[in-house]
């Protein structure tokens, strides 16, 4: 639909058929034409009409501030779809309860400017005083208004929406509040749902690990395209999910078609306004709240870019590397060792115990061939390293030499396994700057379609902010076993050979 004035000529029955088409032709009639459709409004009206339809039932909304999400799906979207469904009922979440409130005013008021104006025989209820609840006389429809994380008890939704349920960036950088908004969103709102309940979660990205960010983990993610070009969805083992990412700037394979670099709403923020924000904003925050790409960590230790990786036959690696160097190892030519980190607790909110397999290349390139993470009682460790020291055939085996390890290292020596103690030195970022210096060489090599690769990269790219760090340790101690300079003991059994120019003893 273009931005122009509806033609007076059968200007009702145009008004009242157009009103029932969707969400955004209703905008614009009940707002006499103040509210703008722009082509990624257009947009996102498409995919409400296919989520309403029944095409899919989860749609996920990532665009930057002002651009109008807000308005449209907390703002006319229930009340159109109140118009059309009167008993059906909407549960309308945001970051706080006041601002969810708010939404529910709105709604609250359209409703019943249509009414007073003749447009509609909707009344609502005559207890339906409060914003954040109201519901329609003689009819089972209603809308509750609350903040995420609330109790929601007794409410049900046929329509969940949930309108950035991150309010600024002390909460998104808050591990604890990124937990319990997921808790409350599987534990509380998504229980809330009726049979064949639609949910509507729209966000401007603040941090990787927010709720969108814990969904696509954990579903299966399409396009909108995707979902209205087939007959019907596959059905998966996972809940799939329609997502719209609407950048401010378009990027490669733009959702709507634009040119790289092309603004999402010119006549709002051009390119001019967008580079102003941008330098004012910086690169970091730019990215995630306007590009909807948040980097992991503010300034993470590993760049996405110093990531090499390896294919391999029977007889030899096959490495390409960042700086676009192709080079074959035989494996025959590498000797393979292991640096282990030890979780001495198995309680959900610890860290896991990792073994890190990697080879050595002559030409001192590290290629990580394998990593073990388990959470796993103390009195398992030393037949899970045997294990992979069989495995594997390595020659030697990193333990850091702290606390309860310092036991373990001690008991395996004896045993005359082939052990180095690792000293940790300095904080953890000091100690992964050796991997990370190996890494811009182009030194260091991931196997390509590992199946644990993706968890590996994740917790690198979010070091040193995320969650966890036992995968990360594990790595940064293959430095320590490439420094021959203060040259720590080996325990137990015979000296190790020379590779390349460091000493493994």
């Amino acid at each position: 639909m273009e931005e122009k004035e509806i033609n007076t000529r059968d200007e009702i029955l145009s008004q009242e058929i157009l009103e029932t088409i969707s969400p955004g032709w209703f905008a614009y009639i009940n707002s006499s034409g103040e509210w703008k459709y722009p082509p990624h409004l257009r947009y996102l009206d498409k995919a409400l009409h296919f989520l309403v339809a029944g095409k899919f039932s989860r749609l996920m909304v990532n665009m930057p501030p002002r651009h109008g999400k807000s308005e449209m799906i907390s703002k006319y979207f229930p009340a159109w779809y109140i118009n059309r469904f009167p008993n059906k009922r909407i549960i309308l979440t945001s970051y706080s309860a006041d601002f969810a409130s708010m939404w529910g005013r709105l709604v609250k008021e359209i409703l019943i400017t249509r009414s007073i104006e003749g447009k509609s025989d909707l009344r609502l209820a005559k207890d339906s005083h409060a914003m954040k609840l109201f519901s329609i006389a003689n009819r089972s429809g209603s809308m509750v208004s609350t903040g995420a994380g609330c109790s929601l008890t007794g409410r049900g939704a046929d329509l969940l929406i949930i309108d950035d349920p991150v309010k600024n960036n002390e909460e998104a950088s808050s591990e604890k509040i990124l937990d319990n908004i997921w808790e409350w969103f599987v534990a509380t709102a998504y229980t809330r749902l009726e049979p064949g309940g639609k949910v509507v979660l729209l966000m401007t990205r603040w941090h990787d690990d927010d709720l969108c960010g814990r969904i696509a983990k954990t579903s299966n993610i399409i396009r909108l395209d995707e979902a209205i070009g087939s007959d019907s969805l596959l059905p998966t083992d996972k809940e799939t999910w329609v997502k719209i990412t609407l950048p401010a700037l378009a990027e490669e394979d733009d959702e709507l078609g634009r040119c790289i670099g092309e603004p999402l709403w010119a006549e709002r923020y051009d390119e001019s306004a967008l580079a102003k924000i941008k330098l004012q904003a910086g690169a970091y925050w730019f990215a995630s709240l306007y590009q909807q790409s948040p980097i992991p960590g503010r300034n993470p230790v590993f760049k996405r870019e110093h990531f090499s990786y390896f294919t391999e036959d029977a007889e030899c690696y096959h490495l390409v590397n960042h700086l676009g160097a192709s080079e074959s190892r035989r494996k025959d030519s590498c000797l393979r060792f292991a640096t282990v980190d030890l979780a001495s607790s198995i309680s959900t909110t610890s860290d896991y115990t990792v073994i890190l397999t990697y080879a050595h290349t002559p030409q001192n390139e590290i290629l990580v061939l394998d990593v073990l993470r388990q959470r796993l009682a103390p009195e398992h460790h030393k037949n899970l390293i045997a294990t992979q020291v069989a495995k594997w055939n390595l020659t030697l085996v990193g333990i850091e030499q702290v606390g309860y390890q310092a036991i373990l290292v001690n008991e395996m020596s004896i045993a005359g396994s082939q052990i180095k103690a690792l000293t940790p030195r300095g904080n953890k970022v000091l100690r992964a700057g050796v991997m990370k210096a190996k890494m811009a060489l182009g030194k260091v090599y991931f196997p390509s379609g590992a199946h644990w690769l993706g968890d590996f990269e994740d917790e690198l790219m979010r070091f040193p902010d995320g969650r966890h760090d036992d995968q990360v340790d594990a790595f940064a101690y293959i430095g320590f076993m490439s420094i021959d300079d203060k040259k720590p003991p080996v325990l137990g059994g015979r000296k190790k050979q020379r590779v390349g120019d460091s000493m493994f003893e």
